[in-house]
């Protein structure tokens, strides 16, 4: 039998938990609205893209230049909507995953919501410290 979580834990869980799901709401829609395009100067893909997908995702952070100072892959996005706390943890990361969905659904993330997951974010990292 499992063993339940101790109460600072269960904090941890509940937040990382609530920015995970802001976040998987963003790429959702971006998946249903958006459409694929391929990075300036690449060539055109072989075979249809799904627009949101993780590459997809990835590839919008790297060309837009969304996540200044890190190597943005596939997995580390992948990571970010898993809830992984180290990925979560790390405010630009988590701004650049929501920003890439917006962008891809054609909209525009403002300043002010940017905050509000860099908050979210902070505050995760300090329930974990």
């Amino acid at each position: 039998m499992q063993e339940p979580l101790s109460p600072w834990w269960a904090e941890v869980h509940d937040v990382a938990q609530l920015l995970v799901s802001q976040l998987d709401a963003v790429v959702t829609h971006a998946a249903r609205v958006g459409v694929y395009t391929p990075p300036p100067g690449s060539p055109p893909p072989r075979r249809r893209r799904q627009p949101g997908s993780l590459r997809h995702l990835a590839e919008v952070i790297r060309s837009h230049r969304l996540a200044p100072g890190l190597s943005v892959d596939k997995d580390d996005v992948a990571a970010v909507l898993a809830g992984d706390l180290r990925h979560l943890t790390n405010a630009a990361l988590v701004v650049a995953v929501a920003r890439a969905g917006h962008l891809i659904a054609g909209e525009r993330l403002d300043d002010l919501g940017a905050r509000r997951l860099v908050v979210a974010s902070t505050h995760v990292s300090a329930l974990v410290d």
